[in-house]
C-alpha cells in the first residue's frame, strides 16, 4: 500500500499515525474503521439503506437497570442506517414483531437495538436464543407510529402544534408514547388535549413530571 493508517481508540479519542489526533464520536470511529476496511479491500460503503437487510443475532441481556434485553447489531450492517445523527430504524423480530427503534451505541464502537419485555412474550425468546432481525430505514415524520386522535387534537390547538413541531425530536417522541400509550380513542383524546393544553401553557417547555400529574387530575375528573 501507499500509505498506512493506524488508528488506536482510547477515552472516545481516535489517534491517526503521524501526530495528528482528532476527536471523534464512537459513532464516527465505527465508521472510519469500515471505511479503512473497505477500502483496503476495494469496494466502497453502501449510503444509507432503503431497503430491508435481515440477520441472525441473539438476544443478551445487560446487568444494570437502565434497559435489559437487546440484540447485536454488527456495525457494518447499522452503518448503512445512519444518516448524520439520525440512527431511527423499524426492526421486525423473527417475521412477528416490528416496532420503532434507535441504534444504539455500545460504548465500544458497535451497536445495539433494546427489546421490551412484552416483545419477548411475542418472539418467545429469552436470553442467549438466537433470531432473526430485519431492519429498515424509518421514514416515518415523527420516527413512532402516531394516533389519528393526537393528529386531529393538534389540528384544534395550532399553538400547541407549532410547538410540537419545533421541539426535539426525541421529546416529541415521549409525548406520542404518554398520549397514545392506551387502546381507548377516548382516554387518547383526553390524553392528546392534557399535552396540547400543558404545551400551550408552558410555552413549549415540557414537564413530564407535571405533564403525569396533569394527565392523573384530568382522569380523575373523569370519573367523578
Amino acid at each position: 500500500m501507499l500509505f498506512e493508517v493506524y488508528a488506536s481508540v482510547t477515552c472516545g479519542s481516535t489517534k491517526i499515525h503521524g501526530n495528528v489526533n482528532a476527536r471523534l464520536s464512537l459513532q464516527r470511529i465505527c465508521v472510519l474503521r469500515i471505511l479503512l476496511f473497505r477500502f483496503t479491500f476495494g469496494f466502497m460503503p453502501p449510503t444509507a439503506s432503503n431497503h430491508t437487510i435481515t440477520f441472525d443475532t441473539e438476544l443478551k441481556c445487560f446487568q444494570g437497570e437502565l434497559w435489559k434485553h437487546f440484540i447485536v447489531v454488527p456495525a457494518e450492517i447499522a452503518v448503512q442506517f445512519i444518516e448524520e445523527n439520525d440512527r431511527r430504524v423499524i426492526c421486525t423480530l423473527d417475521e412477528r414483531v416490528s416496532f420503532h427503534s434507535a441504534l444504539m451505541h455500545d460504548g465500544e464502537g458497535g451497536f445495539f437495538i433494546t427489546v421490551n419485555a412484552a416483545r419477548l412474550r411475542q418472539i418467545k425468546k429469552k436470553e442467549g436464543d438466537r433470531l432473526s432481525a430485519s431492519l429498515i430505514k424509518d421514514r416515518s415524520e415523527y420516527g413512532v407510529p402516531v394516533s389519528e386522535e393526537l393528529l386531529e387534537v393538534l389540528e384544534q390547538f395550532p399553538v400547541a402544534k407549532s410547538y410540537f413541531e419545533t421541539m426535539k425530536p426525541g421529546v416529541r417522541r415521549t409525548l406520542i408514547q404518554y398520549s397514545d400509550q392506551v387502546k381507548s380513542p377516548d382516554i387518547r383524546i383526553r390524553r392528546a388535549m392534557v399535552v396540547c393544553r400543558h404545551l400551550e401553557k408552558f410555552r413549549g417547555q415540557v414537564s413530564f413530571r407535571q405533564l403525569g400529574e396533569e394527565i392523573k387530575e384530568a382522569n380523575n375528573r373523569e370519573r367523578r
